[in-house]
């Protein structure tokens, strides 16, 4: 829920789904909180607001070459490359590849007649190293890679191997709005939040929820947890002027605030019912402090 605006460009290389819209804020979970290292952007294939842990989407590989592949964001050839057990990557010959690790080995395949000199028929297999190459499907889709190299098989100009299967894997968080509830998608669970909740009054009022607890309670604006009196309160209890007593602000439904006055006061005054409004910007800050220092080579 804690999140610090990343004020400068996201510099990665190119994802194949390249879906990071630099043109809003970028958010980074700060470092201590639930979201720490997860990353909250605009994504403009979905059209909407996305917390995930990567930048981009995961392959999953089914076959002979079987795993998960994230993005690593190593720069091959302008991509970045995915690997765990296997890595797809992007080769200037033969596009996207899939290798057994190995990231960057060259693939190499070539025809190999059995007998050139006493067999006219051409027949023969093809040679070199094992890979598979294929167009990497978007998000939500699957495509076939063809066995290359040394187990392309022995027809000519064909692909008689076993192919290989890619689908894509995206677990995330997605909200509408920036500020609100994410809901889990691409296999994700539970909710994530950005922003902080408000309630309202209908008077005009506002209370937005504390980023951190004291002694083990929220405060929400001028709405505290008086722990003397063990009570919710809007204002100072016993105060001449009259205060409201009440309980803990809800997101599920409205909390009424009653009006109280000393002992023997005339004064009078109306309830206060607060009711969930939305999820706000908090008002938390950081100082950064930029400095410049000399450099001897």
């Amino acid at each position: 829920m804690t999140w610090k605006a990343y004020n400068t460009a996201v510099r990665i290389p190119t994802l194949r789904d390249n879906v990071i819209d630099q043109t809003k804020t970028i958010y980074i979970g700060i470092d201590d909180s639930d979201d720490e290292g997860y990353k909250l952007f605009y994504h403009s294939g979905l059209s909407k607001w996305v917390i995930a842990a990567h930048w981009g989407m995961s392959f999953i590989i089914s076959g002979y070459y079987s795993g998960t592949c994230p993005p690593d964001y190593v720069n091959y050839n302008g991509y970045s490359s995915y690997t765990k057990y296997s890595s797809l990557w992007y080769d200037l010959t033969y596009g996207w590849v899939v290798t057994l690790g190995n990231l960057g080995a060259k693939p190499i395949e070539y025809w190999r007649p059995n007998d050139p000199i006493n067999d006219p028929s051409g027949a023969g297999t093809y040679q070199g190293t094992v890979f598979y190459t294929g167009t990497p499907p978007a998000l939500g889709g699957s495509a076939a890679f063809q066995a290359r190299g040394n187990i392309r098989g022995s027809v000519k100009n064909a692909y008689s191997g076993t192919a290989i299967t890619l689908t894509t894997q995206y677990q995330r968080w997605e909200s509408a709005t920036l500020y609100g509830e994410y809901t889990a998608a691409g296999g994700a669970s539970g909710i994530k939040y950005c922003g902080l909740p408000q309630w309202t009054d209908g008077d005009g009022n506002t209370y937005i929820r504390s980023v951190t607890k004291t002694d083990g309670k929220y405060t929400y604006g001028t709405i505290s947890y008086n722990t003397t009196y063990s009570k919710w309160l809007i204002g100072a209890y016993g105060s001449a002027s009259g205060w409201y007593e009440g309980s803990e602000p809800s997101k599920t439904g409205s909390v009424t605030f009653t009006f109280k006055v000393p002992e023997g006061s005339e004064i009078t005054g109306t309830n206060k019912t607060v009711t969930f409004d939305k999820y706000v910007k908090g008002e938390n800050t950081q100082t950064v402090f930029l400095t410049e220092a000399s450099r001897w080579i």
